[in-house]
């Protein structure tokens, strides 16, 4: 199980401040149970055996009322699989990603409130503050953010992982300037991530690839326009897949059986610097 940190905060934060003593440490036991991702199996048995291994005398009444009391404070939300089995994910988790995760993925689809019936359990009526419902409030974990701007799972997991590495936050803010760029270039969000993720870039401008096609320099990069055999005109080919595919014909170079995006743009870069296109 990977090193989780703890920063100093939680000691003057009046949402922790408000949370009973038991809430307090069963949210200090999630943290070191949840995946990479801060998403973890909300079946009380499970949750009774992963965060208290060693206490027998937690009952399953006990950790319902510390889920609701979290959920409450908009510490973590809960959410269903397709299969109905469900999750719960720790909101604002900002802890380093070094893998892509255990479980499914929170959306706003699969959401459930805080009056859901916590599974494995015979009924939610555990007085916990004074009723507060969380309803479906937005989850603003990294992949729900980007979910929003129908970015991959594998693209997602991979741009958070090079945030986490250059100690950059992820926010709506940053992923708005970065589609207000990506439409400038005439691209998706989810390709000019990419181009992050393959350059270790922080943030993303029209203007690195504009530059490169009028003739310019960019000093982070060299780029490749390409025209489609269907004549359309790709900006970068490296940018998306359909430029991918473009220079796959150019180079007569088609992706092999098996072979992911990642894998067939590194033969092509080697392709192309031998053939010095």
């Amino acid at each position: 199980m990977p090193n989780r940190l703890l920063k100093s905060g939680i000691c003057t934060s009046d949402t922790i401040n408000l949370l009973t003593s038991n809430s307090e440490v069963f949210f200090y036991r999630l943290l070191t149970v949840v995946d990479d991702l801060g998403n973890m199996d909300a079946r009380i048995p499970i949750l009774k055996a992963t965060c208290f291994p060693l206490k027998d005398n937690i009952t399953v009444k006990q950790i319902k009322s510390w889920i609701i009391e979290l959920e409450s404070a908009k510490l973590i939300i809960r959410y269903e699989s397709q299969n109905k089995k469900q999750y719960l994910s720790i909101l604002k988790w900002d802890q380093r990603v070094r893998s892509h995760g255990k479980y499914p993925l929170p959306s706003d689809s699969n959401l459930l409130t805080s009056d859901s019936n916590v599974q494995l359990g015979v009924g939610v009526g555990v007085g916990v503050g004074v009723g507060v419902g969380l309803g479906k409030g937005k989850n603003t974990t990294p992949l729900a953010l980007l979910s929003e701007y129908s970015v991959s799972n594998q693209t997602s997991s991979d741009w958070v992982s090079l945030r986490n590495k250059l100690k950059a936050p992820v926010t709506k803010t940053v992923l708005e300037i970065i589609k207000r760029e990506s439409d400038k270039a005439n691209i998706s969000v989810e390709d000019a991530l990419k181009l992050c993720i393959e350059n270790s870039w922080r943030g993303f401008k029209a203007e690195w690839l504009l530059k490169s096609i009028s003739g310019g320099s960019c000093p982070q990069i060299n780029r490749h326009s390409i025209v489609t055999p269907s004549g359309k005109k790709i900006r970068d080919w490296r940018a998306s897949e359909e430029g991918q595919d473009a220079m796959a014909v150019k180079m007569n170079l088609p992706a092999k059986p098996g072979e992911d995006y990642f894998q067939h743009k590194q033969r092509l870069f080697a392709k192309i610097k031998e053939s010095n296109v």
